[in-house]
């Protein structure tokens, strides 16, 4: 169980990334594209209210309203091979409505300030790091241990029906951290997924631009709405039904619970002692069958998995388990005060 739960986390992650692609493919369609040192772009004209239409080819164009001799409204737009197009139908129109003038004092001032300090919005220090051991555990430090063996010939830590139990009530709490080294390149991203009933909040501190720097961004369920959280940026916005839908629609958790079953198939090697700043865990190490991925889990005194290490050649991932618990703090699923609803930037 905890392998598909963390499967599940990480798909949540990666629709965090996959929301945040689009809104910019988006912005890219109808402005200029933001240079890497200014990530806001151009200020926008708050004053005016653009309307926007989708041409034939999928491209986000905009439109100019005119009026004909009888008062009837119509619209026209350049499509992408130059024609000039008149419509009178509104279906596919979407438009920016006009701020407040509170709200517009507070993105110009938040634009003021990213002008200033564009690396405002990354995350300093995002996580604490792994607390265990700061990558992979040596093997030196393993002292070979005789473990109790189930019918599939594999440890018997009977760590799984608890899981079960946790993931499976109407609240938990689950926080790791994750360091991750793909060729080469070295990540530490924190991640939570808090749930209490049909609400529930997941946290991520991960890369977000071309920069490779962190940026913290929470996906907020809440009374049926679905929230994208960009708490350094000081904005948010409501993930339209659609969007949301394809974000974490059905077959994208089949896939990842999937791919968490050839765990299942791996060969159990061995289970080791092994002692960090004084505390001993238990490790079992298994092994892809083409003995080129070695995946090993640590467990506490208690029997509780506080660690996974994946390594197939230069490549590591390791998970470090910070809580598991089944209750969850309801003070967490609230849009933080101070922030704008960006949600009319994003519907052009």
């Amino acid at each position: 169980m905890i392998k598909k739960t963390i499967a599940i986390l990480a798909a949540f992650s990666i629709a965090f990334a996959f929301a945040a692609c689009g809104k910019l493919e988006k912005e890219e369609a109808t402005t200029t594209k933001p240079a890497a040192s200014n990530p806001l772009g151009e200020m926008p004209d708050l004053n005016e209210t653009q309307l926007f239409v989708q041409d034939a080819e999928g491209n986000t164009v905009p439109v100019v309203t005119q009026v004909d001799e009888n008062g009837n409204i119509y619209y026209e737009y350049t499509d992408s091979e130059g024609n000039s197009v008149t419509k009178t139908d509104t279906d596919n129109l979407v438009g920016v409505t006009k701020f407040s003038k509170e709200e517009q004092e507070q993105i110009e001032e938040i634009y003021k300030d990213f002008q200033e300090n564009p690396d405002a919005i990354y995350e300093q220090g995002s996580t604490e790091g792994l607390k265990l051991y700061d990558g992979v555990i040596p093997e030196s430090m393993f002292v070979k241990a005789d473990v109790k063996l189930n019918a599939d010939g594999k440890p018997d830590r009977g760590d799984t029906a608890e899981l079960e139990k946790i993931f499976e009530s109407s609240n938990f709490t689950f926080k790791v951290n994750v360091r991750s080294t793909v060729d080469g390149n070295t990540m530490e991203t924190p991640m939570s997924w808090i749930k209490s009933g049909n609400n529930m909040l997941i946290e991520v501190v991960a890369p977000f631009d071309e920069t490779g720097k962190a940026i913290k961004g929470s996906i907020l369920y809440k009374d049926g709405k679905c929230y994208m959280i960009m708490p350094s940026m000081k904005v948010y916005y409501e993930v339209p039904q659609d969007m949301a839908n394809e974000m974490f629609n059905p077959e994208m958790f089949d896939e990842a619970l999937e791919s968490t079953e050839v765990a299942d198939d791996n060969v159990y090697k061995a289970s080791y002692n092994v002692t960090i700043s004084g505390k001993t865990y238990s490790c079992d190490v298994f092994e892809t069958k083409d003995g080129k991925t070695t995946n090993k889990k640590y467990y506490d005194a208690e029997g509780n998995i506080v660690r996974t290490e994946m390594i197939s050649g230069e490549d590591v991932n390791i998970w470090e388990i910070i809580e598991l618990s089944n209750k969850a703090d309801s003070s967490n699923f609230v849009i933080p005060s101070g922030l704008i609803n960006v949600s009319a930037f994003l519907e052009m």
